[in-house]
């Protein structure tokens, strides 16, 4: 999902580009998850996803079938989350449609069944409903915008 802001260098940038406040209240309900995994538990929608190595697999084909199973599973409220939040910074942005195109593929947003579970068990009452609501426009928004430039 690429929860994070990739860096070229290590080297002093410079400031970077300011947030506005209003949209860092909107953020910081999301940082303050502790990824203890409680919405994930609570999620009908997320199973513990096991992969059985076939008798004559070698090692890397194993490695290559079970990543295209787990790519495939449902990622769950925790991992979009973060992507919501990395989209809504200034920084993030940059890479957003990235994030975006990993949160509509195959294990995607469009897997929740919106039961809720997730936002009622967090211990840090993140408001992951809401966030989901910011996660699907911003999807859609996308696709929309890919389907009338020809590019889907």
């Amino acid at each position: 999902m690429e929860c994070w802001i990739p860096v070229d260098t290590y080297g002093d940038l410079g400031r970077g580009p300011l947030q506005a406040p209003k949209e860092q209240q909107k953020g910081y309900p999301l940082s303050q998850c502790m990824s203890c995994g409680c919405c994930l538990e609570a999620c009908p929608q997320y199973i513990k996803v096991t992969v059985d190595r076939s008798e004559n697999e070698t090692d890397e084909e194993y490695q290559t079938h079970r990543d295209n199973v787990l790519d495939r599973s449902f990622i769950g409220a925790a991992a979009m989350s973060q992507v919501v939040l990395m989209n809504s910074h200034p920084t993030g942005k940059m890479t957003e449609e990235e994030r975006i195109e990993k949160r509509i593929a195959p294990g995607g947003i469009q897997n929740c069944g919106k039961a809720g579970n997730c936002q009622a068990v967090c211990p840090k009452e993140i408001p992951l409903m809401h966030s989901w609501g910011r996660a699907g426009r911003a999807a859609t928004i996308h696709v929309i915008k890919k389907f009338f430039e020809g590019t889907s």
